[in-house]
């Protein structure tokens, strides 16, 4: 494994400025409490890095599959938006479950790793969200959507 140094400075600063910005002081004791803080939580954060048995490994290309998902939440929150407005005693109770096509891979890291940015893609947006695999044959998710869409095609390892 990498040496934790980088992850932990990272970590570290970002919690203590974090907690400034939640505190919204400069006085030395917020400082020095935010240093605390800021120590404590990256030492936690270590040792659950260090004990964890699933590790994940993020292709930094990844992040060019989710520059489309900002324009998907906008239209999706139009899209339910506009039924809650269209019919709102019927809104309750409309949505359908569906299934989705997903090559999940093995249990490798960047395939975990993988695996969990579909996922939070998928339910980011407020029509759908995953519900799982249950029950379905091996390579589906299960979804739900709110206001039901037809199926449009989706690339199996990236279905965003």
């Amino acid at each position: 494994m990498a040496s934790p140094l980088p992850y932990a400075l990272i970590t570290g600063c970002a919690a203590w400025a974090i907690y400034l910005a939640l505190v919204g002081k400069s006085s030395a004791a917020e400082l020095a409490a935010g240093l605390v803080v800021a120590t404590t939580v990256t030492a936690a954060l270590l040792f659950v890095r260090r004990e964890s048995r699933h590790h994940f490994q993020i292709d930094l290309r990844w992040i060019s599959r989710l520059r489309g998902l900002p324009l998907q939440v906008l239209r999706d929150c139009a899209v339910v938006y506009a039924a809650i407005l269209r019919r709102p005693s019927r809104a309750r109770g409309s949505g359908r479950f569906g299934e989705r096509d997903f090559h999940a891979g093995n249990e490798h890291p960047a395939a975990r790793s993988r695996r969990a940015l579909v996922i939070c893609g998928i339910s980011l947006a407020p029509n759908t969200y995953v519900l799982g695999s249950l029950g379905l044959p091996e390579g589906k998710l299960l979804i739900h959507q709110l206001v039901p869409e037809k199926s449009r095609g989706h690339d199996p390892q990236w279905p965003l």
